[in-house]
């Protein structure tokens, strides 16, 4: 049987007061361009819903979310222990990741096949970011849409340095 690492309610990097086991979680998007396709990786701090690290690339390699969990890493100084828990995508099996996992001192986790539920709140997200902002547009070339989405996740998803959720969060108990 595994080990279950409980965090303490206010480690370095998360949320004051957040009891939640899984701290991060990572996912990949895909957009088309006239171009070709951009894949786009996030890690999420499921405490304050905030994307923390995040890649960009033409294919959906395992270095796409290796270099998204090497800025989340760098970001926030998870503490030792922390959860990064995935759906079974190729990627987030890969050795490279799992090694920047857990060389960090994370414990990578994933979910039960065919269950939409332990990665809702990134799910949550990414269905936000296609409304606000990709499927606003026909995008042309892979760089313009590239510019966009760093816009989107550094400047909107940024904006609130006093610990408020970020605006695609509803309210919760």
């Amino acid at each position: 049987m595994g080990t279950v690492h409980i965090l303490p309610a206010a480690s370095p990097g998360t949320t004051p007061g957040c009891h939640l086991l899984v701290q991060q979680t990572p996912d990949i998007t895909e957009h088309h361009t006239r171009e070709g396709k951009v894949y786009c990786a996030v890690v999420l701090d499921v405490c304050s819903r905030r994307v923390v690290g995040w890649s960009i690339d033409s294919s959906p390699t395992a270095a796409l979310v290796t270099n998204a969990l090497g800025m989340a890493i760098d970001s926030r100084r998870p503490p030792p222990g922390t959860i990064i828990h995935s759906d079974h995508g190729v990627q987030f099996g890969s050795w490279a990741f799992t090694c920047r996992a857990k060389d960090s001192g994370l414990v990578p986790s994933m979910g039960s096949i065919g269950d939409c539920y332990d990665i809702a709140v990134i799910e949550s997200f990414w269905s936000r970011m296609q409304v606000e902002l990709l499927d606003r547009q026909r995008w042309r070339t892979r760089l313009e849409l590239v510019n966009a989405i760093f816009e989107y996740l550094e400047i909107v998803h940024t904006t609130a340095s006093d610990g408020t959720p970020p605006p695609w969060v509803g309210s919760r108990p």
